[in-house]
């Protein structure tokens, strides 16, 4: 029985099968070796200059790409400035869950929590700042708001907290007559606004949670269980 063109295509040789491989593969690599360029020279850039001066061409420049290559990889300058932050992210998540797993206190959880924070936001003040600018950019850009290149989205840095507060009261059977994820980012941003007008990062961490836990301590009432 005689093939048709396309079952004869789809039957690679070997040695084909293998050249397409490291062809990906190759494609795969240089696409990583230009988003960690692109991330590099925009740290760098980000951090001498304003953010409203930057410009995605000035970027291309630096990391030796072309500025279609930037915009291909995260869409906007608002959401590359906010993808400097994910690593960090992580990071604060990853210990988030550490501390609900040791069955630390509130207290404690959310102290070391803020002091992680700080430790990663106030050496980078520079950039923070210019993620608050990309944020506000965004939020007033009814295109771009709530959209995978919202820097929000990217980089939700009320979330570890928002996770903090949920398990604890699932966990102490507690009742909190707010809403969680507003109040975490309530305090989130009360937080980066010290930190934006420089003051001292161990005060502003213990004094927004001392906040956060006075509304929260202070609100909270055990379920009680009709039998």
């Amino acid at each position: 029985m005689r093939m048709n063109q396309s079952d004869d295509h789809s039957l690679q040789r070997p040695d084909d099968l293998k050249v397409s491989e490291w062809r990906k593969t190759a494609a795969l690599k240089r696409r990583a070796s230009s988003r960690r360029a692109i991330l590099k020279a925009a740290r760098e850039i980000f951090t001498e200059a304003d953010y409203e001066s930057v410009t995605v061409d000035e970027i291309a420049r630096k990391a030796k790409v072309g500025p279609a290559t930037i915009y291909n990889h995260f869409g906007t300058k608002a959401a590359l400035i906010a993808h400097l932050f994910e690593e960090p992210m992580r990071e604060l998540e990853k210990h988030v869950l550490s501390d609900i797993d040791a069955d630390l206190t509130l207290d404690e959880a959310v102290h070391r929590h803020f002091l992680r924070l700080s430790g990663t936001m106030s050496p980078n003040r520079k950039l923070v700042i210019g993620l608050w600018k990309a944020i506000n950019e965004t939020g007033l850009s009814t295109k771009q708001s709530n959209t995978a290149e919202d820097p929000r989205n990217i980089v939700p840095l009320p979330r570890p907290l928002t996770t903090l507060l949920q398990s604890f009261t699932m966990k102490h059977d507690l009742k909190l007559n707010l809403d969680l994820a507003g109040a975490a980012a309530m305090v989130t941003n009360a937080f980066l606004i010290r930190i934006l007008r420089n003051d001292d990062p161990q005060a502003a961490a213990k004094e927004t949670a001392d906040l956060l836990l006075y509304g929260v301590c202070g609100r909270a009432t055990k379920v009680v269980h009709v039998p």
